[in-house]
């Protein structure tokens, strides 16, 4: 396969709870300034010889994490607010962000939408052909709104991929998709 400059071009990000069974709703579009873009980092337990000094010998996979990185020049605020009210468990109301239950947990998977505060993210290439990318199951770890005042605000979105409980070893970190 050659190798090519890969630029997936403008984009949309769209998002919804993660096991509602819900269409995606489009939650906003970045700039070039700050691009969508994944981090994985691998896990190994390092298995220690004298033989070897500080130098692993062997080495045991333990897991994989990722975090999931995304900045808006310009988003849907009413998603924006149902964002918010399911990451902290209630409803939107009044444009207001509550504090989340102290000791809910997250629910990765467990069959019910109920159950699970976690949400799904989509990058929508606005040119036909190019690689999207779906992140199925991510635990929000910040969503902040930057730079109020006289220019542009940024709402900034970070957070973990996690995997889904019911489908250990059988679910996706994240598929890529072609508009």
């Amino acid at each position: 396969m050659p190798i090519a400059i890969n630029v997936a071009g403008p984009h949309l990000i769209q998002w919804k709870a993660a096991n509602s069974g819900a269409t995606y709703a489009d939650l906003g579009r970045g700039d070039n300034q700050d691009l969508f873009r994944i981090d994985t980092t691998l896990k190994y337990a390092d298995i220690a010889t004298n033989e070897f000094g500080d130098m692993p010998a062997e080495s045991v996979m333990t897991g994989i994490s990722a975090t999931v990185h995304m900045t808006f020049v310009s988003w849907d605020i009413d998603q924006y607010d149902n964002l918010q009210a399911r990451i902290a468990g209630c409803t939107a109301s009044a444009k207001t962000t509550f504090f989340p239950t102290v000791g809910q947990l997250v629910g990765a998977g467990h069959a019910t939408a109920a159950n699970d505060y976690t949400v799904s993210f989509k990058l929508v290439p606005a040119i036909t052909g190019r690689r999207g990318i779906e992140v199925s199951r991510v635990r929000i770890l910040s969503a902040n709104v930057q730079d109020f005042g006289n220019r542009a605000t940024r709402l900034l979105i970070t957070g973990d991929l996690l995997p889904d409980v019911d489908g250990i070893g059988t679910n996706a970190l994240y598929t890529f998709t072609t508009a």
